[in-house]
């Protein structure tokens, strides 16, 4: 709304989720005050995915199939480059990364059976039908449409427009331009 109304001109918002900085596998001291007037435990999500098995009856053999389905979905998609235009390849020092790394291409229900529960003993959930530990990121660069204009104008980028409920999509080409202050 700040574009539209002229307040702003760029707008970044973004996010990033870290999960391996969460201690899952260990018992984290909350501040249990915090949760006083709540009508839930607080507890992970590996073992409120267990409390949910629980309550809806969802069995282990059931979360491996949804498992399975899952990953088959997702390694079709990405082997289709369904997800290409949103993966930002990253060079790393063990190398570049442009995919997905959480899909198991190979994975079988025998495979998914022969896990051990991750989160509570004799429990459902495992380290192969629950989600993975992801480390992911995204951003998203607004701007009014007088700004993408001149811009355009003054570098001579080329650009394509997608309108969506009153908006403006630009090309990455020029998001790229205009975060590196060329504007």
């Amino acid at each position: 709304m700040t574009l539209e109304c002229g307040q702003e001109e760029v707008i970044l918002a973004g996010g990033v989720e870290h999960m391996h900085h969460v201690p899952i596998a260990e018992c984290v001291n909350y501040n249990s005050s915090l949760f006083d007037n709540r009508e839930f435990h607080f507890t992970n999500m590996g073992l409120t995915a267990e409390k949910i098995a629980g309550i809806y009856d969802i069995s282990r053999r059931e979360q491996d199939e949804f498992a399975l389905l899952s990953h088959n979905r997702a390694v079709t998609a990405i082997e289709s480059g369904h997800f290409g235009k949103e993966i930002v390849p990253i060079l790393t020092p063990a190398g570049l990364v442009s995919t997905d790394q959480g899909p198991r291409k190979n994975s079988t229900l025998e495979i998914l059976a022969s896990m051990k529960p991750a989160f509570k003993e004799n429990g459902t959930v495992t380290g192969a039908n629950s989600s993975p530990l992801s480390d992911g990121a995204s951003l998203v660069l607004l701007a009014s449409k007088i700004l993408v204009q001149h811009t355009v104008s003054e570098s001579g980028l080329r650009w394509s427009i997608f309108p969506r409920s009153g908006s403006t999509l630009v090309s990455w080409e020029w998001a790229r331009f205009t975060l590196s202050g060329n504007f």
